[in-house]
């Protein structure tokens, strides 16, 4: 399966368009697909492994800072890598057909 690919019709988000959506729903929620109108959610294993790599991704960044005296420039620097790398890992999701509850 593809990232952020619909698992009913193979319509592929975009990552704005996947991040967008992430931030303005509850991340375990249901989710319409754009193109099909179908139920979807996020596949669990996916999700479990994508936070595993965030938690990766925190401590190699919090390695570097303490290592590091920092400026105030630099804590600027490192809070935008921290939020581009966030964004960039959990567009790493995949999504799966929905449950139903029949």
């Amino acid at each position: 399966m593809k990232i952020r690919t619909c698992p009913y019709c193979n319509y592929k988000y975009s990552r704005y368009d996947y991040l967008k959506r992430l931030l303005f729903k509850v991340l375990w929620s249901e989710w319409n697909c754009h193109n099909c109108n179908q139920k979807i959610t996020f596949e669990v294993k996916r999700r479990l492994n994508v936070g595993l790599s965030f938690g990766l991704w925190l401590a190699a960044l919090s390695i570097v800072r303490s290592s590091l005296e920092m400026s105030w420039g630099l804590w600027i620097v490192y809070g935008i890598i921290l939020l581009i790398g966030t964004f960039y890992i959990f567009t790493f999701d995949n999504f799966a057909k929905t449950r139903k509850t029949d």
